[in-house]
């Protein structure tokens, strides 16, 4: 059986928005193109012997630090920033009043805690980083 290719997790994210123009489908989006990114970034740094998955939530944190040492440049920040996107879209359905997430305290009380705005900015992340993420091992991402 092939490897499964993380990229369709990115393609599907595009449609899911598009066919969802909603919070839940802005917040399934936001998820399948993290995970698109975050798959192919395992795989290439675990290929270029910078990182060794270890199936722990830590793995997410690790990944981005070390892209950050290795990786092209600016790719473990933003990285990072698509991490907290996830994050808020899967976890936050309420908005937080302690302070610690970004997007939460740029909403409005009223309003949905993703919306466009949200998908557009991990659309974007996710676009910007997917073609460096498969150039650090490219022959793995074909």
């Amino acid at each position: 059986m092939a490897n499964f290719n993380a990229k369709e997790f990115y393609d599907l994210g595009l449609i899911i928005a598009d066919a969802h123009d909603n919070e839940c489908g802005y917040r399934t989006a936001i998820g399948r193109v993290y995970y698109a990114c975050y798959l192919i970034g395992i795989d290439a740094t675990e290929q270029k012997g910078w990182f060794s998955q270890k199936y722990r939530a830590e793995d997410h944190s690790g990944l981005c630090k070390v892209l950050k040492d290795k990786g092209p440049r600016g790719v473990g920040d933003k990285l990072r920033d698509l991490v907290e996107l996830r994050e808020h879209s899967d976890y936050h359905i309420k908005k937080r009043s302690t302070g610690d997430c970004q997007y939460c305290e740029n909403v409005a009380n009223s309003a949905n805690l993703v919306d466009k705005q949200t998908w557009e900015r991990a659309k974007c992340i996710a676009s910007d980083i997917l073609p460096k993420l498969e150039h650090i091992y490219p022959q793995q991402h074909k």
